[in-house]
């Protein structure tokens, strides 16, 4: 799962980002960084990445570090400086709310902002230890309603546009006609 999730991101990623107008190459490259995006969770403890139940408040702020420990394992390189920010960041929130910094708007850098929406989009219509797959269908019009709340509209928009070209149907493997809108 984490694999085949990794490559997914990359590609999702990759795609949004050339939609924003990234020049191809950036584009590719910031989706190889966004691979990297969960890298702090090879220190969380499989106990707590494997509970099929809700976490406790402990196990939760555990989980939750892997964004710190993530940007401290890549942040000791000079070329993984882009990756070291999505590590920490992709869990902050537009409106504010989210971790560990309770950045908002335009403080959460944008290639962390491009991947937070790219891992929400996969991890909806993954089946995990804790929760059943969303459908596509489902999973995008979730996207759409954490707009200006969780996600960056911009990057929102960009997902739309990405969904009516087919790229996102081909990157899940799904029917061309899964395009919707």
């Amino acid at each position: 799962d984490t694999g085949n999730h990794i490559l997914r991101i990359r590609a999702i990623v990759q795609a949004i980002a050339e939609q924003m107008g990234f020049a191809t190459a950036d584009a590719e490259a910031l989706g190889y960084d966004a691979m990297l995006h969960d890298v702090g969770k090879l220190t969380t403890p499989h106990t707590i990445l494997k509970k099929p139940d809700h976490l406790t408040d402990d196990e939760r702020r555990v989980m939750e570090a892997h964004t710190i420990r993530g940007e401290t394992l890549l942040g000791e390189r000079a070329s993984m400086q882009r990756a070291a920010r999505i590590a920490r960041w992709h869990h902050e929130s537009w409106d504010g709310t989210g971790y560990p910094d309770g950045l908002h708007g335009s403080e959460i850098p944008i290639e962390a902002r491009i991947t937070a929406a790219a891992d929400l989009l996969d991890a909806l219509i993954s089946t995990r230890c804790y929760k059943q797959a969303w459908t596509y269908e489902d999973a995008f019009q979730e996207v759409i309603r954490l707009s200006g709340t969780k996600l960056d509209p911009t990057v929102v928009t960009a997902i739309e546009l990405c969904n009516r070209s087919g790229v996102l149907c081909q990157i899940f493997g799904l029917a061309p006609r899964c395009a919707m809108g």
